[in-house]
């Protein structure tokens, strides 16, 4: 082993020059182990080191559809600057150190896209409006009388297909039945701590959601006043999940289950939670290779 000396100490030998490169090799190493904690351990750290060694070689252009805005909300600066903050939220969730700009209702996202092209367009046009709505149209124990029955059927994938029928047997448009159930809660009313997780016993697959103080309240009233009653989950007008109230829920937590085909599916749905819903829906005018 080599000890470093003071050419000012007498009687320490002077430096070798082994010792100098010694150090650096220590330096290296030290540094070596530096990057590998922050690829291990901080995906943080990890989206900041690719953002340094990665210059941004696809540029993608979108453009917000403010006519589909929510009835009397109106297109402003606010709803532009929302929307940078969701898209910039997805893709960091998922690695990509993106740069987001905006003009209006148009939106530049220039990154170093490593992800298949039908995954980033999911995350960068899919609304993500969550909506818990009231089924109060259909059966349950506790309203037998109503005047909508549901049929859900399992599809080999593990998704789930949802039809409804009215007295007479005919077949009632899903949209139709979605419309008149009364909204609860959105996905504004969660914390944004969306999780996929796996079941250790039977492997099932769910998403961990957890409201924030004012949404347990409410959800804590409706569901304790509805036991028996059909609360149905909705993404973007698609039904993920329509479970029944079996007890009061008073402390804010829940799961989305929804039939996931895969343990990434869950986590983009959770993905789409912690980042928030788009104010308008997006479409892609460009994408290029800069």
């Amino acid at each position: 082993m080599e000890y470093g000396s003071n050419p000012d100490t007498p009687g320490l030998p002077a430096p070798k020059p082994e010792s100098r490169v010694g150090a650096g090799v220590l330096l290296v190493a030290v540094l070596l182990g530096v990057v590998i904690y922050a690829l291990v351990v901080k995906r943080d750290a990890l989206s900041l080191l690719i953002g340094l060694t990665q210059r941004a070689d696809t540029r993608i252009t979108l453009e917000a559809r403010t006519s589909e805005l929510p009835q009397g909300e109106t297109w402003d600066a606010s709803k532009e600057q929302a929307t940078v903050n969701v898209l910039t939220k997805r893709l960091r969730d998922i690695g990509i150190p993106a740069k987001v700009t905006s003009s209006g209702r148009t939106f530049v996202v220039e990154a170093p896209l490593a992800q298949d092209r039908s995954t980033t367009l999911k995350y960068l046009t899919e609304l993500g409006r969550l909506e818990f709505r009231y089924f109060k149209d259909v059966k349950s124990k506790r309203h037998p009388t109503a005047p909508y029955t549901m049929d859900v059927e399992v599809r080999d994938d593990g998704s789930e297909k949802y039809t409804f029928k009215d007295e007479k047997g005919k077949d009632v448009p899903v949209a139709k039945v979605i419309a008149a159930s009364p909204i609860v809660l959105t996905g504004d009313d969660l914390k944004p701590n969306a999780q996929a997780e796996q079941n250790s016993q039977n492997y099932q697959v769910y998403v961990a959601i957890e409201f924030s103080e004012k949404g347990r309240k409410v959800f804590a009233d409706f569901t304790r006043t509805h036991v028996n009653d059909y609360l149905a989950i909705i993404l973007d007008g698609r039904i993920i999940s329509a479970p029944t109230i079996n007890a009061p829920i008073l402390d804010g937590k829940a799961i989305i289950r929804g039939g996931f085909k895969s343990i990434d599916e869950a986590k983009a749905l959770a993905n789409l939670l912690r980042a928030g819903t788009l104010p308008a829906p997006l479409d892609i005018v460009k994408w290029e290779n800069i």
